[in-house]
C-alpha cells in the first residue's frame, strides 16, 4: 500500500486543521482512553468486472487519509490516525456479507465503499448487526437507505434521485436537439440497483415524453452484450438508454461504435467519461455519461482544484471524471467530521454524529453545493449531478447549466 506523505492543498489544511481543532477542544477523551488509529475497512470490488472502480474508490480514501494523518489525524481521540483495511468483493453480490463478516473481525470501526447494490445491501446486513456504521461509495439502490437502518448511509443519488435526472437530462438533450420522435431502446442490468433505476424511470416518465419500444434484461457480469445490443435496436429507437455498470457501457459504446452503428440520435449509458474517450475518442461522439466534477466546469469551488492538483500528484492521473475517487474523498472528510464530533470509535456515537454531518468546502467539500450532509434515513439532502457529452472524443459538460461547457450534439459513432 502507498502511505507516502502527500503535500496537503493550504486551502484544505489551513481551514479544516482550525474546524478539527475547534471540534478536538469540546470531545476529547479522557486522559487514558485515546485511541492511536481509527480503522477503516474498505469492503468493495478489487477484483472482477467492476474491480476498476474499487481502486478508484481506494485511491480517493487514500488521498483523504493522508492529508488528514498530516494535519494531525483525529484531534478529539488524540491524534488518532486512519488505517485503511481492503477487503475484495469480487464484483460478487454473495461476497457481501462474507468480506463485511470479515472486516468486522479483523477490527474495524467503519465501513466505507460498494458500487454494486445488491453486494451493498447483503453486506450492510451484517454490519448493522454488529454496530459499524457503513458509508456506500458508488451504489445507488434506494433499498440501500430505506430500510430503517439509523447507521447506513449512501454518498450518491439514489435510484430513484438518478433516474429523475437521467429522464432530465435526456429530456434537455431532446429538446435542444429538436427530436420530436422520442422512442426509446431500454436495457436494464436484472439487479437490484437496475431494477430499482428502471422503477424510478419509468414513474419519472409517466408523462412522457419517451416511448420505451424495445426493453431487454441482462444479468450481472454477462461477458458478451451483442445480443442486448441488437435488441435495443429493434425497429431504430431514438433515444438509447442502458440501466447497468459502467462497464456495461462501456461495452455497448463499443458494440455501436464498430459493429450495430445505430440510427439513434440520443445514447446515454452509465460509464467512466475518462474510459470512453481514451478507448473510443471520436467514434463516440454525442455519447451522454454521468460524470464527476471537473476543473473544465464553471463555477467549481477551491477545494475542487485544490484535491485535483494533489491526487495528480499522488496517483499520476486527473481527478477530473473519476468521480468514485472524488466521492470517496468527500465521505472520508465527512467521516472525519463525524470522528471530531465523536470523540470515541464506538460504531453508534459515528454514526450518531454522521446525522449531524455538515461538511463546508473548507472541511474537505469537493462539490460547488455550500454544504454535503445526511438526511434522517441516511441518503444525501443535496446529490451531486454532473452530465458530459463525448464532443471531438473528449468529454465535455452540458448538463446542469451551471456547469455546462458547450450545447448537445447529436450521437453520431
Amino acid at each position: 500500500m502507498n502511505r507516502r506523505r502527500v503535500t496537503i492543498p493550504m486551502v484544505l489544511l489551513a481551514a479544516g486543521s482550525l474546524a478539527l481543532a475547534a471540534c478536538g477542544s469540546s470531545s476529547s477523551p479522557a486522559a487514558g482512553t485515546q485511541t492511536k488509529t481509527v480503522v477503516i475497512g474498505l469492503v468493495t470490488d478489487f477484483s472482477g468486472p467492476q474491480g476498476v472502480l474499487g481502486t478508484m474508490e481506494f485511491q480517493g480514501d487514500e488521498l483523504a487519509i493522508d492529508q488528514i494523518n498530516a494535519a494531525g489525524g483525529i484531534k478529539s481521540l488524540g491524534g488518532a490516525k486512519l488505517v485503511i483495511k481492503k477487503f475484495d468483493t469480487q464484483t460478487d453480490p454473495t461476497q457481501g456479507a462474507l468480506q463485511a463478516t470479515k472486516a468486522i473481525a479483523a477490527g474495524v470501526n467503519v465501513i466505507l465503499g460498494g458500487e454494486v447494490s445488491d453486494t451493498v445491501i447483503a453486506g450492510t446486513n451484517v454490519s448493522h448487526r454488529a454496530g459499524i456504521p457503513w458509508l456506500s461509495t458508488g451504489a445507488e439502490a434506494a433499498e440501500i437507505t430505506s430500510r430503517g437502518l439509523n447507521d447506513v448511509f449512501q454518498m450518491t443519488s439514489t435510484t430513484n434521485q438518478v433516474a429523475k435526472q437521467y429522464h432530465d437530462v435526456l429530456a434537455y438533450v431532446a429538446g435542444k436537439l429538436g427530436i420530436t420522435s422520442n422512442t426509446m431502446g431500454l436495457s436494464v442490468s436484472d439487479t437490484t440497483y437496475g431494477n430499482q433505476l428502471d422503477t424510478g424511470f419509468s414513474l419519472a416518465n409517466t408523462s412522457g415524453p419517451f416511448q420505451v419500444v424495445n426493453k431487454v434484461s441482462y444479468p450481472l457480469g454477462t461477458a458478451d452484450l451483442s445480443p442486448i445490443a441488437a435488441r435495443m435496436l429493434l425497429n431504430h429507437p431514438a433515444v438509447l438508454l442502458n440501466e447497468g455498470y459502467p462497464t456495461d457501457g462501456v461495452s455497448l459504446a463499443q458494440l455501436f461504435a464498430t459493429k450495430f452503428h445505430p440510427t439513434a440520435k440520443i445514447f446515454y449509458a452509465t460509464a467512466q467519461a475518462t474510459v470512453i474517450a481514451s478507448q473510443l475518442g471520436s467514434k463516440a461522439n454525442g455519447m451522454l455519461l454521468s460524470a464527476g466534477p471537473s476543473t473544465a466546469f464553471k463555477g467549481m469551488p477551491a477545494s475542487y482544484l485544490a484535491a485535483a492538483k494533489a491526487f495528480q500528484s499522488k496517483v499520476g492521473i486527473s481527478l477530473d471524471q473519476q468521480s468514485l475517487s472524488t466521492i470517496a474523498y468527500v465521505q472520508t472528510m465527512m467521516l472525519r467530521q463525524a470522528l471530531e464530533m465523536a470523540g470515541s470509535t464506538k460504531g453508534s456515537a459515528i454514526a450518531a454524529a454522521l446525522h449531524k454531518v455538515h461538511l463546508t468546502h473548507a472541511e474537505g467539500n469537493l462539490y460547488p453545493v455550500a454544504t454535503m450532509s445526511f438526511a434522517p434515513n441516511g441518503s444525501l439532502v443535496t446529490p451531486p449531478e454532473f452530465y458530459v457529452q463525448i464532443q471531438h472524443g473528449q468529454p465535455v459538460g452540458i448538463f446542469p447549466a451551471s456547469v455546462a461547457q458547450a450545447s448537445p450534439i447529436p450521437y453520431s459513432p
